[in-house]
């Protein structure tokens, strides 16, 4: 059981985008994952978090997470999953 991740590459209309998307079974929920890429090649796991109320805040986050950092953003575009690359990490770097 647990969460699994559909490794199947997928190509968006604007073909620069692969996604995955990850299953946690025991709640039938469905959270898209993207891997994006800098341009200096550095590889980004992206990911929609459900909201975590132990710390008093009700939205979900994007998560980035790449080998040695990971951002929890708050405030993000709710076409997130449809973004350029670029974009979507320029997303990464709000305070």
């Amino acid at each position: 059981m647990g969460s699994q991740l559909d490794t199947t590459p997928r190509t968006l209309a604007n073909g620069a985008l692969t996604d995955r998307v990850m299953t946690d079974r025991p709640r039938g929920e469905i959270h898209r994952v993207r891997i994006v890429a800098t341009a200096d090649g550095r590889q980004w796991v992206v990911r929609e978090v459900p909201p975590l109320y132990v710390d008093g805040k009700d939205g979900g986050s994007l998560v980035f997470s790449s080998d040695h950092v990971m951002r929890r953003v708050r405030n993000y575009p709710l076409d997130w999953f449809d973004k350029p690359d670029a974009e979507l990490i320029s997303v990464s770097l709000r305070r």
